[in-house]
């Protein structure tokens, strides 16, 4: 498999620095948006375990026919689902 990316004579020069996961070269990346895409990936690898692991016990509790419980999980975390973000925005302005 051909991990490298082609990179021809006129290409700029910021355009040219690629990102390396796992020893592959796989996305253009320029130098000062490095630190943003690391940290992006990074909360993405930390966060899909809890997706897993949420997703499961979901589907456990309602296999228990607890939707009880199950409801009373959804609502908090459906407004969090929104206003995580939101609050996240309101302290950059």
């Amino acid at each position: 498999m051909n991990t490298e990316l082609a990179v021809s004579d006129d290409t700029p020069e910021s355009h040219k620095h690629c990102c390396c996961i796992c020893g592959m070269e796989l996305l253009p990346i320029e130098e000062g948006l490095r630190p943003e895409m690391v940290g992006t990936y990074t909360a993405i690898a930390l966060c899909m375990p809890l997706v897993t692991l949420t997703s499961g016990l979901k589907g456990i509790l309602e296999g228990l026919h607890r939707f009880d419980i199950v409801n009373v999980l959804r609502v908090p975390l459906g407004v969090a689902n929104f206003a995580a973000p939101w609050l996240k925005l309101a302290r950059k302005l």
